[in-house]
């Protein structure tokens, strides 16, 4: 291991602040360092390099370079505020594996949340510990910071702490607020950060977690559909084989070009029975069945004016419940009905669109969109 010492100034902070500062360092990597004999003008940094054994001048000065670029660009950026802890104690966060502390910034009085940052990362320092910092629940007002301390771990067999673990406790410890007590209002507790800093998109009716799991997963799905399968002896199960078939079927742009619209319109014909606004003035009301258009469009996982799900009560997972809920309707999910004039003449336009590229016969589409639209506004109110 190789030692040096390295002398930096603080003039940018010294500047603000007129006293001796609050020095931040950071290591990354298998290094550690610390600071001391800060004063107003000045300070000194203490670096330690594992199994470096040999460094040059030319290295030391460009370390030396790097510190001062760093200085500089702090110096352009003088709104920096130092988060209180009030001497409050560390708790015991994970069992003996964690310890957590909240800082109070709300002297600072910031206007959104800004970009909090802790020394406490990497390898401690060459005092103590192996260890790894996060921050999470960052408000205008403070955040908390967490410190995993892996020598806790060393004996115990069944704590997680792969990379994925460790990602997915963060998320649940952004998610929880601790200023809630569990026992007086557990899903407060639980879940009151998540519902402080989430946002339900304007499009939609009900946002939750498992919505960018959702995304995240189909994102991988096309990943894994978009790979050619395994040429060794490995022989895939039939349902992969079949999600294969379908995938690479929706991906052929050349077939679909050469079927034209022949499958679409067979599909509507056959399978649901038909639909109005395609066959203009030669459609035959009385032929129609709402029942059996509907069984067919569930099982192409489509629910056209309600879905209807068993699912576990809210107040009482043991009890399964029977919930309705009104369809996923476009025009629901496009827009606001104050001002929604401009998304109405975009969904016309689609509509429309779609409907002429599907029949010659264009008689009936102004009055057929016209009155599809309405009905959606009506169902939805």
């Amino acid at each position: 291991m190789y030692l040096f010492l390295a002398r930096f100034a603080l003039y940018f902070i010294a500047t603000c602040y007129g006293a001796a500062p609050l020095s931040i360092t950071q290591g990354i990597g298998d290094t550690w360092l610390d600071y001391y004999g800060c004063a107003t003008d000045h300070g000194n940094l203490w670096i330690a390099i594992n199994e470096l054994k040999q460094t040059s001048q030319a290295q030391l000065d460009n370390l030396n370079e790097k510190i001062n670029q760093q200085k500089e660009i702090l110096a352009r950026q003088p709104q920096l505020c130092q988060g209180r802890t009030n001497y409050t104690q560390w708790k015991p966060y994970w069992g003996s594996h964690g310890i957590s502390a909240h800082v109070d910034t709300s002297h600072c009085r910031f206007q959104a949340v800004p970009a909090y940052f802790t020394s406490l990362s990497g390898y401690q320092s060459h005092w103590t510990t192996i260890g790894m910092t996060s921050i999470y629940a960052e408000s205008k007002s403070g955040f908390d910071v967490y410190l995993m301390h892996t020598e806790g771990a060393k004996d115990t067999n069944d704590v997680c702490l792969s990379p994925y673990c460790i990602k997915a406790a963060n998320y649940l410890l952004e998610s929880i607020d601790e200023t809630i007590d569990p026992c007086e209002d557990f899903y407060q507790f639980a879940c009151g950060t998540w519902l402080k800093n989430t946002r339900i998109p304007p499009e939609n009716g009900k946002h939750r977690s498992r919505s960018r799991l959702t995304i995240r997963l189909e994102n991988a799905l096309v990943d894994f559909f978009s790979t050619s399968p395994p040429q060794n002896d490995t022989i895939e199960p039939r349902a992969i084989i079949n999600a294969r078939r379908l995938y690479d079927s929706c991906m052929d742009e050349d077939a679909i070009e050469i079927e034209d619209i022949d499958v679409i319109l067979s599909l509507v014909k056959t399978e649901f029975g038909g639909w109005p606004a395609l066959e203009g003035l030669t459609w035959n009301e009385s032929t129609f069945d709402l029942s059996h258009l509907t069984r067919k469009l569930n099982q192409y996982n489509n629910f056209i004016l309600y879905t209807i799900k068993s699912v576990a009560d809210d107040k009482n997972s043991s009890v399964r419940s029977i919930r309705i809920d009104p369809s996923n309707f476009l025009l629901k999910n496009l827009m606001h009905f104050s001002k929604g004039t401009k998304v109405r003449d975009a969904y016309y336009e689609f509509f429309y669109s779609l409907t002429e590229a599907l029949t010659n016969d264009t008689s009936t589409i102004d009055d057929d969109v016209d009155a599809l639209q309405n009905f959606e506004l009506e169902i939805m109110e």
